[in-house]
C-alpha cells in the first residue's frame, strides 16, 4: 500500500511528472530481491583454494532463493519528480543488507542500490549491487573488486601458509635423516 500526497504543475504530462513534490508512506508484503543469495556464498567459501574456485563462490551468490524483505514499510519523499524511499534493512545469518530504491518518474528510471556486508568471514569489505533502468528491464551492476581482492589475498596467504608447512616438514625430515645417518656410523 502506498499513501502519498503530491502536487506538480507543467504544460505537458512529462513536465508535471518532473515537477511532482510531496511525500507519504508505503508498506509492502512479499517483497523479494532475486539474484542475491548470501547463504550460497557462505556455503561455498570454505571450498575456495584458488582463483577459479573464488570466482565460482562469488558467482554462487546469484543463485538460490534471493532475499525476502517482508514486510517493509517507511517513508516516501517526492521532490521534483524523483521518489526516494526510506532504505530497508535486512539482517540474516549470512549478511547485513541495506536496500535503497529511487524512482525518477519523468524519466521512468528505477534505481535500486544494495549494500551488503557478508558475514562468511570476519572483516570482508562491503559489496555493492545496483539495479537500474526501466522497470521491466533493470540492468544489474555489481562492485565486487574490493571483495575479490580481499578474498584473493586470503587464498594467496593460504597457499603461502601451506607451502611454509610443507617446507618445515621437509626440513624436519631432512634433519631426522641426517641424525639417522650419523647414528648409523
Amino acid at each position: 500500500a502506498i499513501d502519498v500526497k503530491f502536487s506538480g504543475q507543467g504544460l505537458s504530462p512529462a513536465a508535471v511528472l518532473a515537477d511532482l513534490s510531496g511525500g507519504g508512506a508505503f508498506q509492502a508484503t512479499g517483497a523479494k530481491l532475486t539474484g542475491i543469495s548470501p547463504e550460497q556464498f557462505t556455503a561455498s567459501i570454505g571450498q575456495v583454494r584458488d582463483a577459479e574456485s573464488l570466482q565460482a563462490s562469488l558467482r554462487s551468490m546469484e543463485q538460490g532463493q534471493g532475499l525476502s524483505f517482508s514486510p517493509v514499510f517507511g517513508a516516501v519523499e517526492l521532490l521534483q519528480g524523483v521518489a526516494k524511499v526510506t532504505p530497508f534493512n535486512l539482517a540474516t545469518a549470512d549478511a547485513d543488507v541495506v536496500l535503497s530504491p529511487v524512482v525518477d518518474l519523468a524519466q521512468r528510471i528505477v534505481r535500486i542500490s544494495v549494500a551488503m556486508d557478508l558475514k562468511a568471514l570476519p572483516g570482508l569489505p562491503r559489496m555493492s549491487i545496483t539495479y537500474e533502468g526501466e522497470p521491466a528491464t533493470l540492468a544489474r551492476r555489481q562492485d565486487i573488486s574490493e571483495l575479490s581482492a580481499h578474498l584473493g589475498f586470503k587464498v594467496l596467504q593460504q597457499g603461502v601458509d601451506e607451502l611454509e608447512k610443507v617446507q618445515a616438514e621437509q626440513a624436519r625430515l631432512a634433519r631426522e635423516e641426517e641424525e639417522m645417518r650419523k647414528a648409523d656410523q
